[in-house]
């Protein structure tokens, strides 16, 4: 069966939905763990520690998170060439 162009269309916004969801949750995952580290950190005593560890894994999740989307949008620029 031949696919139609809604069809075709369809699935491309899917496949971008999926992208940027997993962005999104890959972020928030590096959240959650950079929380739990703190929390690690904090219960041995250690704040200074817990902050830099909180804060050095959020900003790698933003990070990679920016990237996934730029890298999304570099393929779709692409594509539509």
């Amino acid at each position: 069966m031949d696919p139609t162009p809604e069809r075709t269309a369809m699935s491309g916004d899917g496949r971008i939905r999926r992208r940027k969801r997993l962005a999104a949750t890959s972020f928030a995952l590096s959240v959650v763990l950079g929380t739990a580290a703190a929390a690690y950190f904090l219960s041995r005593g250690e704040p200074a520690t817990a902050a830099l560890v909180a804060v050095v894994l959020a900003l790698a999740g933003w990070w990679e998170y920016r990237r996934k989307l730029a890298d999304l949008r570099d393929q779709l620029r692409s594509e539509a060439e």
